[in-house]
């Protein structure tokens, strides 16, 4: 699996973002935005699928740490031109998801589905829970964004990151993963000490949470 960042421009502001200056809450001043180049990503996906051992399976992941991929203004036509390369066999697309429309997101899933996926990047059921990590993003965006995508019948998984200041909404989770049909990967959000959860009682809450949201999910990737 390949990450490629094809931009950092992103609406968030997610307080352990390496982008984002924790002391104003936005992007860091010495930060030039810059989409890369539609060309020189196709260029790149050519080059590394010419380099690859033959028969070998190159799984594509745009997800970056400096932006999110839905922000730039032309994901459709690189996903696309990605999926028709014989050699990628799978694109995985990781969003916050409160970027665009319902019919968009559908339409990036219907290029391949065969090969398209979006991992969705909500950290609450409700905008109050999710803005307090993933500041600036619509939720009630997101969340529609994600069903319809889910609801079109393309792969996707909703991936809920545990913070000590989400752990009110975790029954939440299993209730509108039953709700919206939709697969959850809920796992540990921190590598920064002060944020990780150790205490030995909500950390056997965690697990209890994480083995119901794990029923009858299936791996981003395709296999069972």
């Amino acid at each position: 699996m390949i990450d490629i960042e094809i931009t950092n421009y992103c609406q968030a502001a997610c307080s352990s973002c390496p982008r984002t200056n924790s002391s104003t809450g936005s992007a860091w001043e010495w930060l030039k935005l810059k989409h890369v180049d539609t060309d020189q990503v196709c260029d790149t996906v050519d080059s590394i699928v010419a380099g690859m051992l033959p028969n070998t399976d190159f799984v594509i992941k745009l997800c970056g740490e400096w932006g999110d991929p839905g922000m730039h203004p032309d994901l459709l036509e690189i996903v696309q031109y990605a999926a028709h390369n014989p050699g990628v066999s799978q694109i995985i697309v990781n969003t916050n998801g409160g970027l665009r429309t319902p019919d968009y997101w559908v339409k990036l899933g219907s290029v391949a589905p065969e090969k398209v996926s979006v991992v969705w990047g909500i950290d609450g059921t409700d905008h109050a829970t999710n803005d307090l990590y993933r500041r600036n993003v619509n939720t009630q965006r997101a969340i529609e964004n994600m069903r319809a995508f889910n609801d079109a019948g393309y792969r996707c998984e909703w991936q809920y990151l545990a913070f000590i200041w989400n752990r009110h909404d975790w029954p939440k989770l299993v209730l509108a993963q039953e709700e919206y049909g939709v697969p959850v990967c809920f796992k540990l959000g921190s590598t920064i000490p002060r944020y990780r959860i150790t205490d030995p009682m909500i950390m056997e809450e965690y697990r209890f949470i994480q083995e119901q949201t794990r029923r009858n999910n299936f791996d981003i990737r395709g296999h069972s």
